[in-house]
């Protein structure tokens, strides 16, 4: 059912840098996949990062133009979306994919398969909401319906703490980036005025 492919290396700059322990950064690079399923067209993008995954744009663009992209989704039902979104899930497009720099090319494989998602959703008028029941996704997630679902909010240190949670609702979970200094890390969550102040 797939119809053609292409694969981008994109690179802008930054509007505002951003920067953790690990890495900082003024340029965007990432990886966009089109790909054609019938007569619709969907979009998947990629940013690989070699302290995540390993991966670089380089591998990503190589693993992606490296494959014949009819052959590896032959085994992607075509008789709804549903059967569509659990077939392609068994497929295990990681394991499929070639692996130029010997790595598990996981980010290449989420902008291909993202990619096809939104084409397969477009072919079969199907809303977001149904690629949440079709991966059973937690209730809370397939009845909104549309609405808004707030995966995850990145803190703005622009804001006062107090405005920022009164426009977040509750949080159930918290990701923390540590530094590379696991006691000024201890440091910087019991008193949040020094995690400020090393922003």
């Amino acid at each position: 059912m797939m119809t053609g492919m292409s694969v981008h290396a994109v690179r802008a700059p930054m509007r505002r840098a951003f920067g953790h322990a690990a890495a900082r950064r003024s340029i965007a690079e990432g990886v966009i996949v089109t790909v054609g399923w019938g007569t619709e067209t969907g979009a998947g993008e990629c940013v690989p990062r070699a302290y995540v995954t390993g991966e670089s744009v380089a591998s990503c663009v190589a693993a992606l133009t490296a494959i014949d992209p009819a052959n590896l989704t032959r085994e992607v039902s075509q008789t709804s979306f549903a059967d569509a979104v659990r077939t392609l899930e068994a497929c295990d497009m990681p394991a499929r994919l070639s692996r130029p720099e010997g790595l598990a090319p996981l980010a290449a494989a989420c902008a291909f398969e993202l990619a096809l998602l939104d084409a397969m959703g477009r072919h079969f008028r199907a809303p977001l909401s149904e690629l949440a029941s079709a991966l059973e996704l937690p209730l809370s997630m397939r009845q909104a319906k549309g609405s808004l679902f707030p995966i995850s909010r990145v803190y703005d240190t622009t804001q006062s703490l107090d405005d920022f949670m009164a426009g977040s609702g509750a949080f159930h979970h918290v990701k923390v980036k540590l530094g590379l200094q696991p006691s000024r890390d201890v440091e910087r969550l019991a008193d949040p005025s020094v995690a400020l102040a090393d922003v």
